[in-house]
């Protein structure tokens, strides 16, 4: 009977460790997009956005997420790319060649730049011929 058990016991140990490998092979298959700028976690890509990996983390949550479908990027005629986020994670700025204005008549380049407000992740609008900042 003793060894009946013993048995047992040794075959969901080596299902658990099993299950432990597969969890890490899948953990570890993700890229890493880059640096969160709130916690200093990995930011990994989704189908719908790129997040911090501390949204899982019960004690210490971070939300820091940057949509794919970014309104900001989306209103000035851009998709935002994953180098894109990838280059805003790594030096804090973006440079981007042929915003459309609101009326989509005219064209302009300007630097974008990531601004972490804390809760919510923000971009301003820097351009070279002037020092004025516009914030979205």
């Amino acid at each position: 009977m003793y060894r009946k058990i013993q048995l047992q016991i040794n075959e969901i140990i080596k299902k658990d460790i099993q299950i432990e490998k597969a969890k890490s092979q899948i953990t570890d298959s993700r890229e890493i997009i880059g640096i969160c700028p709130h916690c200093k976690r990995n930011v990994y890509e989704s189908e719908k956005s790129y997040y911090c990996d501390g949204f899982k983390d019960k004690e210490n949550t971070c939300n820091f997420t940057i949509w794919k479908e970014n309104k900001f990027f989306t209103d000035k005629g851009k998709k935002l790319t994953k180098t894109m986020v990838k280059n805003l994670l790594k030096k804090g700025y973006i440079d981007v060649k042929g915003f459309k204005s609101k009326d989509k008549n005219k064209e302009y380049d300007a630097r974008v730049k990531l601004k972490n407000t804390g809760k919510y992740i923000n971009f301003i609008l820097e351009f070279n011929n002037s020092n004025n900042q516009k914030k979205y």
